[in-house]
């Protein structure tokens, strides 16, 4: 399984299972994303916390969304010139887009997920 974060010409970052896929007859190739979602991350300035030293940290969650929510595919061609760059994503959000998919697929109670950073 190739889990990558995929930032997209439209700047959405979207967390999927990323494989490349040749079309024989045209010689196009495209990605293959298996339940892609878009990762949003939201700054919650009200949970700034300052400490002892006098460092600030503000509170950062990340949420989930499909990324075609209206879509009963689960796996979608995307043409290549669509993507912009196609990085690992760190361990937490990695973690966090497995369990999201777990709830997903009806193995859990929720469609969506966030994680505290």
């Amino acid at each position: 399984m190739s889990i990558k974060l995929v930032l997209l010409k439209s700047g959405e970052d979207v967390i999927t299972e990323v494989k490349t896929v040749v079309d024989n007859s045209t010689g196009m190739w495209y990605y293959q994303f298996d339940r892609p979602y878009v990762v949003h991350v939201v700054t919650e300035p009200e949970q700034i916390q300052i400490s002892a030293e006098g460092d600030t940290k503000t509170g950062t969650s990340v949420r989930f969304v499909p990324w075609m929510p209206l879509s009963a595919d689960d796996k979608m061609l995307v043409n290549h010139d669509w993507v912009v760059s196609i990085v690992t994503p760190v361990k937490d959000i990695l973690e966090s887009y497995l369990k999201n998919r777990r709830f997903a697929n009806g193995d859990g109670d929720s469609g969506s997920s966030s994680e505290e950073q």
